[in-house]
């Protein structure tokens, strides 16, 4: 019994070090809404109903992602641990994949993923209630953008108090601003899947652009920010589902969303841990 005890406990200790020590990072330099656009960023000014889109965009915890979308198309590839998820209709089914490492896929239902979405990120999940929130037309980085204005409780006191002690301080959030584009997407299953992978509040107001939480000191974290958007011709943009033939079919989404690299440093700190 205690053995079960000790393994479970390794378990849990090892999973918190993946998911902590990036959100502590990430929350120790919040991004200032204001720094985000570079120079070099490009946005489309004017979108038309015959476009595809190529967007980068970053979220404070699971990094920097290039979105592809194309009409009832959706690519999405994390830029940092090199795996991609395609969905599109009519069937919506959810493929990740990665080629990197060996090449390895996972299936999944669009049903499943909008509960679990990404799991060791899903505890980030922003549970704002957008009925209550304040909505207006306006414009986000030169994009015609929907906006929501909520108040919404402080995250940190709804964490778990195995957590409260490894959380850095943090002010409370007192405010959050939330930008969605229905020029870019208004297909609601495409919009509530990126919405799920982020981790924000569903809504058929359009594609998310951007969310930012706004501290009791002022400071300002951009959960989510958009940091380019380009028009493309939808020839150019080919979104396809990987062929099971070439790839590896796994069992669990961890399975490939985890790089070789980062499942040996899983396994090697849990080993070194095991001997004390």
């Amino acid at each position: 019994m205690q053995s079960r005890i000790k393994k479970s406990a390794l378990c849990l200790t090892v999973m918190l070090f993946f998911v902590l020590v990036p959100y502590i990072v990430a929350q120790s330099k919040p991004m200032q809404l204001t720094s985000v656009q570079s120079k070099s960023a490009q946005f489309a000014s004017t979108i038309r109903s015959d476009q595809a889109f190529s967007m980068l965009q970053k979220h404070y915890f699971l990094g920097r992602w290039q979105v592809f979308v194309n009409k009832d198309k959706v690519k999405a590839v994390n830029l940092g641990e090199e795996y991609s998820i395609v969905t599109m209709a009519p069937t919506w089914k959810v493929m990740f994949y990665r080629d990197k490492g060996g090449a390895k896929m996972y299936e999944t239902t669009m049903r499943e993923f909008l509960i679990a979405g990404i799991p060791l990120s899903s505890y980030y999940t922003i549970e704002g209630k957008l009925g209550d929130a304040r909505e207006t037309r306006t414009k986000y980085k030169s994009m015609s953008a929907v906006e929501f204005v909520m108040t919404r409780r402080d995250r940190t006191r709804e964490k778990p108090a195995w957590t409260m002690a490894d959380m850095p301080k943090e002010f409370p959030v007192v405010m959050s601003r939330y930008w969605l584009s229905p020029e870019i997407s208004t297909d609601i299953t495409l919009c509530r899947f990126v919405q799920r992978l982020f981790m924000l509040p569903p809504t058929d107001r359009g594609y998310p652009l951007a969310f930012v939480d706004t501290r009791s000191d002022r400071s300002q974290t951009a959960v989510v920010d958009i940091l380019s958007c380009r028009g493309l011709p939808e020839k150019d943009v080919v979104i396809a589902y990987p062929s099971p033939a070439k790839y590896k079919v796994c069992k669990a989404q961890r399975d490939v969303t985890l790089s070789t690299e980062k499942k040996d440093s899983l396994s090697d700190w849990a080993e070194a841990i095991g001997k004390d």
